[in-house]
């Protein structure tokens, strides 16, 4: 915008006070007070020098603040990989959180999120876990080779 009103000056001929009248716009509208005082403080000021203090000023501070920001923080990178975890490709469920086998199948998962719920037991006729982890007859679910005849695969 200023650009247009220095091209404006040769135009209407207003000559040296459009000049003045810009310089004192320029320092009296400035924003940062240190710059301000700076232009204040200096001796046969014209507005073309009162532009080039204010832009080195300016840079000057955007280069200040660039330094105290310091590094940008490095957010880490998490690999990820093509192959599923050995958890993930056999099925299973994530982990129990109080790390005890599952009542339900006897495997490594949280009873909650076990599918064997609703099954019944072979050897009982119960439901809710399958023969492998049955407590009604310790004897059965360790004799019998169908041990996991309800597991589905």
């Amino acid at each position: 915008m200023l650009l247009s009103y220095v091209g404006y000056q040769n135009i209407v001929g207003y000559g040296q006070s459009l000049d003045e009248m810009l310089r004192d716009r320029l320092v009296c509208g400035m924003a940062q007070v240190r710059t301000q005082q700076r232009l204040l403080a200096e001796v046969d000021l014209t507005f073309e020098k009162a532009m080039k203090i204010a832009q080195a000023m300016e840079l000057a501070r955007d280069a200040k603040e660039l330094r105290q920001a310091g590094p940008h923080p490095i957010e880490p990178v998490h690999k990820v990989s093509d192959k599923a975890t050995s958890s993930q490709s056999a099925g299973r469920k994530p982990p129990s959180p109080d790390g005890k086998p599952c009542f339900r199948c006897g495997a490594q998962h949280d009873p909650a999120q076990c599918h064997f719920w609703e099954v019944q037991c072979h050897a009982c006729g119960k439901g809710g876990h399958i023969k492998k982890v049955n407590r009604s007859n310790p004897m059965t679910a360790q004799n019998s080779p169908q041990s996991s005849a309800g597991h589905p695969k």
